[in-house]
């Protein structure tokens, strides 16, 4: 297979003019009639490796050493063939020349920068290829070297605003001073401690918080009982501080909240894991050991690595999900082996103090060391919510009794680890995501349903059948959650706004049925049709919906009728005095609904703005009908008949206003009639037509005569 270069060759001869280059336009093929290139062909003094592929004399054809080079740039000799297109002078070079440095393996690419420093036109380009963070930093600071070359006031201009760029890799920062230093001394002094994003703010936390603890330890120890006032002195003097140090010594806004979240996460599990080994004495001294380590071990690794500010948000997710996951988890674990002996609750709160110190600190580190190598989305943070939601549903169903309040944050912390662990290599979308939610809840709903019904067929006793219905939520919803990540994820068109309506209309009609049709039984053995029914109706729509191209107005058009069946129903089974009022109001909501769906499916195809305007017409024609008979007599029956005869008025009269504003939007209209025709010399046709101008249609006629 050509590489991609090489097709597209022919491409940048012919092509016209890309924003960034203006080369002059020329037929690969054709004679050349561009100006000659600054340095004329005679004077290139081929490498060893590249003189064999051109063609000889090259004073013959610049035009053809041109090509050839730009061939060459694909092959091994990509190096080499760069360096003579830099020497070569011919402005139609840059475009390939820009492909190569951003394609080509880091060798090839640093010689095209090289070769770009040639061309003074290619300095947006050379800029764009210094910023760019997907390539090498080598390639990079080969970018910026090349701009240094240029020694103009833009290409200075363009060094300094390289400096303001956000998550510039520490080397490429590194290199862009020195080339500034070093080319454009003058204007040194407007680098020099500059930064793309200050961390001024994350210093201010970190101060605060350190020397609001310091201080406020030093109350405890004076036996003042100053703790409060000390920590509030501390916290306003450490914020003063980490002001100033921002202000004056300017920090990156990656480094600054390592620095400050490293001291304070080891503050916090420093004092975590002092109280669960002593009393109140091992609580402030393993705070301020925590708060030495965090801090001394910040200053230690700080400028080790470049850091996003990002990368230590995660860390600090990762470190709480996993101090909420180990101390929970403990806690309860000790719990249940000293349940038998006093001092059970006691050490259980102990044990869970210092494994939640050791995993805010421990899931810290972990997340400092991961981030850089996790790249969180929108998305992922989605699933880890959804992880913990998860995580949190089977923790509380793990076990029964008392044990609800230590399972559910234990589960939620050790689902958001495992989303955390799963969202780079499962590169789920938001609608997965989504869709991952409501295959959860639709999936609990089925095991509810299905465990009950299980539960009263099989007459399972006491606990076993508990177990049996948190077991049955448990699976249906970790297999919901699943396959509804799964179809999104391989549903290329995604989720479309019909879609959620259609679901949603279908499962709440469900509800209201099931609910309905168990009331009407009156058996308590079948309330498991509450949750299952919806949950199974509403998994079959969402699987559906995206095969089902039917729009909102005809899923809401649909369901109106349906709703004018439960209304209907109910009055006439008020007026009937029947002894189930619900039976009829049942029966004649499943009626209206198959109407409207017969009504609005491709057999009739009813327009949505005829039912909707019917709809609208029903309402006001019921309501001025009860209205107008509330005021001539208080009985029931008339007012219900009075709502009854006008909702059919009414509903009649907008069905026909529906019509017409139906026709109204049709931008052609059209006349089927036949079209005669008169005994005349040639053929003569005579049709009555109509024409739209697309806002008036104007009625008229079409003569044509042909072979006169």
């Amino acid at each position: 297979m050509p590489s991609p270069l090489l097709l597209l060759v022919p491409h940048v001869l012919a092509q016209e003019p890309s924003p960034e280059v203006a080369p002059t336009p020329v037929e690969a093929s054709a004679p050349v009639e561009a100006p000659a290139p600054t340095v004329e062909a005679p004077s290139v003094e081929l490498a060893p490796e590249v003189a064999p592929a051109v063609p000889c004399p090259v004073d013959e054809s610049s035009e053809a050493l041109l090509q050839t080079l730009l061939l060459l740039l694909a092959q091994e000799t990509g190096a080499m063939a760069a360096e003579h297109l830099g020497t070569l002078g011919d402005e139609r070079a840059v475009a390939p020349l820009v492909h190569t440095a951003r394609t080509r393996e880091p060798g090839v690419a640093r010689a095209a920068c090289r070769a770009l420093a040639h061309y003074p036109q290619a300095l947006p380009s050379l800029v764009a290829l210094a910023s760019d963070g997907k390539l090498p930093d080598e390639v990079q600071i080969e970018a910026v070297n090349a701009i240094g070359v240029f020694g103009t006031p833009e290409a200075g201009d363009a060094l300094v605003g390289l400096m303001r760029e956000g998550d510039l890799p520490r080397a490429v920062r590194a290199a862009v001073l020195i080339t500034v230093r070093t080319r454009f001394p003058e204007r040194a002094a407007e680098i020099e401690g500059q930064v793309s994003q200050r961390g001024t703010g994350w210093l201010m936390v970190g101060g605060a918080g350190g020397l609001g603890y310091g201080l406020a330890s030093v109350g405890y120890y004076g036996q003042a009982d100053l703790e409060g006032l000390g920590a509030a002195t501390g916290a306003l003097a450490g914020g003063s501080l980490g002001f100033v140090a921002g202000r004056y010594w300017p920090i990156e806004a990656g480094e600054a909240a390592f620095l400050s979240m490293s001291g304070l996460i080891g503050t916090t599990g420093g004092l975590l894991v002092g109280c669960g080994v002593g009393e109140d004495t091992a609580c402030w001294n393993g705070g301020l050991l925590g708060e030495a380590a965090g801090f001394g071990l910040g200053f230690a690794l700080k400028g080790r690595r470049t850091r996003r500010q990002g990368e230590t948000v995660e860390a600090l997710v990762l470190s709480a999900a996993t101090g909420l996951a180990a101390g929970t988890g403990v806690n309860y674990g000790i719990a249940r082996a000293y349940r038998t002996e006093e001092d059970g609750w006691e050490r259980a709160a102990h044990g869970g103090q210092i494994a939640t110190g050791l995993g805010l600190v421990g899931g810290f580190a972990a997340g400092e060391a991961l981030a850089p190598h996790v790249d969180l989305t929108g998305s992922d943070i989605g699933m880890m919510t959804l992880g913990s939601v998860w995580g949190g549903e089977i923790g509380g169903l793990v076990l029964g009794g008392d044990s609800h309040g230590e399972t559910v944050p234990t589960g939620a912390g050790l689902g958001a680890l495992t989303a955390y662990g799963l969202a780079t290599p499962m590169e789920l979308g938001g609608d997965a995501v989504f869709t991952g939610y409501v295959g959860l809840g639709y999936g609990s709903m089925v095991g509810l349903g299905g465990g009950l019904l299980l539960g009263e067929v099989i007459d399972v006793p006491g606990d076993t059948g508990k177990s049996l219905l948190k077991t049955a939520v448990g699976v249906g919803g970790t297999a919901g959650m699943g396959l509804g990540s799964f179809l999104a994820h391989r549903n290329p068109a995604g989720i479309r706004g019909n879609d959620v309506v259609f679901t949603v209309l279908t499962t709440g009609w469900a509800t209201w049925q099931a609910a309905g049709w168990v009331e009407y039984a009156d058996n308590e053995h079948v309330l498991g049709l509450i949750p299952l029914v919806p949950a199974a109706v509403g998994t079959a729509s969402a699987i559906a919906s995206p095969k089902i191209d039917i729009g909102v107005g005809d899923t809401l058009a649909a369901t109106s009728l349906g709703c004018w069946g439960v209304y209907l129903g109910a009055v006439g089974g008020t007026l009937a005095d029947t002894q189930e009022p619900l039976l009829p109001t049942l029966i004649a909501s499943d009626v209206g609904l198959g109407a409207g769906v017969a009504l609005l499916s491709p057999l009739v195809d009813a327009s949505p703005v005829v039912v909707g305007m019917a709809d609208a017409g029903g309402v006001v024609g019921a309501t001025t009908g009860a209205v107008v008979a509330a005021l001539v007599t208080g009985q029931r029956d008339p007012i219900l008949v009075a709502s009854l005869v006008g909702a059919g008025a009414g509903a009649l009269g907008g069905g026909i206003a529906g019509v017409a504003l139906d026709r109204r939007e049709r931008r052609h209209a059209r006349l089927l009639l036949p079209h005669p025709r008169l005994d005349l010399p040639g053929t003569w046709s005579f049709s009555p037509a109509a024409v739209s101008d697309g806002r008036e249609t104007v009625p008229g006629a079409v003569l044509q005569v042909t072979d006169w």
